[in-house]
């Protein structure tokens, strides 16, 4: 296995992005007595910055993260403002004088899914090289090679985005400086879990698209007569429905887009993701990691060692979920020895979501300690 840097085949990530600016004095916890990390933190002059970026599992895209990002965008102001405040009854010209960090947060489309481009290659390897072209065409990378201590990065991704964070961090370890991987575990799921009951409702349901008398009601009805019994699940795959606009304005963009006469169109790639699901299911064998570093590496020579990424790797996942069982926390420590796990009660693979508060402060508590080491 030879991937390189070349990226010859990864695809350009259509992304949301949103910055906080706050004060950097802010992150540290009052105290009599300042930790040797944060006395460090407090005497670096240059500007830090730290990018944040959200990876979806399948099915999902950028929409996912929103409302977590939109929380811990919120914890970083609060705790900032409450700072300023503070300072400007003691010490008004403190604040003028002090450096903010910017936090940059991105909400990633990962290929074949939401606005990114379709591709009938899908493979965790594909969605890391597509990451790593993501930070190199916006300057993310640049920046980091730079100057790695002032600038961050930060990769949070649920299930198949937890995976491909899981990979780039084992591979690029230079250049990752938190990882949160959200209920998965760098594990092999194939003939444990499969979607095959969800991909044939949709590419049924997509038999309806053409019929003018077609509506969201009547697709949803045809996916659970294909088998998908779950509302919930139902709904959740409908937010990848798109309603095509047959207005004189786009009728050329449809016909180009291979669009013409239809009513509606999956944002999904149902075909490829279907084709390649086994890929995005399973984890490299050791023997895979092993090949798979050596041919990331800058160095010319290679080892035969299993590649590890060694600084805290933080675990989040649902305590009814069964992604996040025992069995599946060997690699755990094998790859990621400086690990932590917490699993969140009366909630499932979709942790983030049903418990965004919670998940919100501990990704704030976590993400505030990387920015500072």
């Amino acid at each position: 296995m030879n991937r390189g840097k070349q990226l010859i085949n990864a695809v350009p990530l259509h992304f949301l992005k949103e910055t906080v600016s706050i004060n950097r004095t802010s992150l540290i916890e009052p105290s009599n007595v300042i930790k040797r990390n944060d006395y460090r933190y407090l005497q670096n002059n240059k500007k830090i910055s730290t990018s944040i970026i959200f990876l979806h599992g399948l099915f999902g895209s950028s929409e996912n993260f929103k409302l977590s990002k939109k929380l811990l965008i919120k914890r970083f102001e609060v705790i900032s403002d409450q700072f300023d405040k503070l300072i400007a009854q003691h010490n008004p010209g403190y604040l003028n004088n002090s450096d903010n960090i910017d936090i940059d947060l991105y909400n990633l489309d990962i290929r074949n899914h939401g606005l990114s481009p379709h591709s009938s290659e899908m493979s965790l390897y594909d969605i890391e090289d597509d990451l790593h072209l993501f930070l190199k065409d916006n300057k993310i990378l640049e920046k980091k090679l730079q100057d790695p201590e002032s600038n961050k990065i930060i990769l949070v991704g649920h299930s198949m985005g937890g995976k491909s964070a899981m990979m780039f961090a084992l591979n690029n370890p230079h250049l990752v400086d938190g990882l949160v991987p959200i209920d998965v575990s760098p594990s092999n799921y194939v003939g444990i879990h499969n979607h095959n009951t969800k991909f044939e409702a949709m590419l049924n349901a997509s038999k309806l698209f053409k019929n003018s008398n077609t509506t969201r009601s009547l697709i949803e009805k045809e996916m659970e007569r294909s088998g998908l019994s779950d509302k919930g699940e139902r709904l959740y795959l409908l937010n990848n429905l798109k309603e095509i606009n047959s207005n004189n304005n786009n009728n050329k963009n449809n016909k180009n887009n291979g669009l013409e006469n239809l009513q509606f169109s999956w944002k999904l790639n149902v075909e490829a993701l279907y084709k390649n699901q086994d890929k995005l299911l399973t984890f490299p064998s050791n023997q895979e990691l092993i090949e798979s570093s050596s041919s990331s590496s800058s160095s010319s020579s290679t080892n035969n060692k299993l590649p590890q990424f060694n600084k805290k790797a933080f675990f989040i996942g649902g305590a009814d979920s069964h992604y996040l069982q025992l069995a599946h926390r060997e690699n755990i420590h094998k790859l990621f020895p400086n690990h932590e796990i917490q699993l969140f009660q009366n909630s499932n693979h979709f942790v983030y979501a049903q418990k965004p508060r919670e998940f919100a402060d501990v990704l704030y508590n976590y993400s505030k300690n990387i920015i500072k080491s």
